[in-house]
This record gives C-alpha cells, sequence and structure tokens, in this order.
C-alpha cells in the first residue's frame, strides 16, 4: 500500500515541479504583435495559458502606456509619467496607491460573459520594469501589491502581484522621441 502512495506522491511532485516556460520560449511561440502575461496574484495564476494578447505601446518624452487585450476580453494597461522616463536603462517607476498618475498597473478579466461580470486589480505599491523595449520585443516585470477596485483604501486586503509581459514584435508609436533614445 505505501508503494501506491508513493507513486501518487512523486507523480504530484512531478506535476507540481514542471519547469516554467523561458521568455525565449514564449516569444519564439508568438507570432508578430502577440504577447503573453503571465500574472499570478497571491501565488494563483490570473489568466489562462491560452491568452494571447494584442494592443498598443505609445511612448513620449513625458509618458509611457502599454493597453492589452485578449480573446476573452481580458485586459492589462501599464502607464507611467515623467520628463525623461527613458533616461535610464531598464526603465523602472515605482508605483503608489496615493499617485497612480506616477505609475499605474490595471488588470482584468471577465468572470461572466452572459452578464459582462468581471474582476480586476489596480496596483498601490510596487515597482514596474522595463527589462527590454526594441521594435523586436517588450519585456516588462511588475511586483508588489494590489487590490481589488472597492479595496484600493485598505492595505489589509491588498495581494501579491508579480507579472510579466511578453512581447513580440510590438506596434510602438512614438511620439516626438527619438527611437535611440528609448529602444534598448
Amino acid at each position: 500500500m505505501w508503494k501506491v502512495g508513493l507513486v501518487v506522491w512523486i507523480g504530484i511532485l512531478s506535476f507540481a515541479c514542471k519547469p516554467s516556460v523561458s521568455q525565449d520560449e514564449i516569444l519564439k511561440s508568438l507570432k508578430d504583435g502577440q504577447a503573453r502575461i503571465r500574472v499570478t496574484i497571491d501565488g494563483q495564476p490570473f489568466y489562462p495559458d491560452s491568452s494571447v494578447f494584442t494592443g498598443t505601446v505609445a511612448a513620449s518624452d513625458r509618458f509611457f502606456k502599454i493597453s492589452l487585450f485578449d480573446q476573452f476580453e481580458s485586459n492589462v494597461i501599464v502607464t507611467f509619467n515623467g520628463e525623461h522616463w527613458y533616461s535610464n536603462k531598464p526603465f523602472s517607476k515605482p508605483v503608489y496607491a496615493n499617485n497612480q498618475l506616477n505609475a499605474s498597473v490595471m488588470m482584468g478579466r471577465i468572470t461572466d460573459k452572459a452578464n459582462q461580470y468581471g474582476i480586476g486589480y489596480l496596483m498601490t505599491d510596487g515597482i514596474i520594469t522595463v527589462d527590454h523595449l526594441s521594435r523586436e520585443k517588450i519585456i516588462i516585470h511588475i511586483e508588489g501589491k494590489g487590490g481589488k477596485y472597492a479595496h484600493m483604501a485598505m492595505p489589509e486586503k491588498w495581494n501579491d502581484i508579480t507579472a510579466d509581459i511578453i512581447y513580440k514584435r510590438p506596434p510602438v508609436k512614438l511620439e516626438s522621441l527619438p527611437e535611440a533614445s528609448v529602444f534598448f
């Protein structure tokens, strides 16, 4: 009997310990203009592995914005502001609950399509890091705390959030900003 239990535990552990897919593997699996977003909230995946996002990227001397939607009507919007935000590379911007104009991360998904009901989170404390920004790819890492919209003023209800955005050949619109100053 103990052998059956051992086999079951080995199976569970091997399934639970499967290696995560690398950013390079994800990029190879995407078509131009597609993104994958891996979000965990309190350690649980927020979007299904089958989600493929598309959207827009805009930047100027004073702001950066990426807005993405998947085939299930889920969305992610990352913005930050500030003069010459691109001066240091990689770009990092802190997120504060009381200053969403400095930087913000919003993510949501539909939970009941028939009734148009969904769930959304707004980052309240943390950091956005753009690890790579070019015409070939964008890699963004997000880490911190966030809450459902109704819980923005209740830190005791905030959740741990981590996210990686991996975007292949994104449509980047630069407004009065030379590529050489922002891409890396």
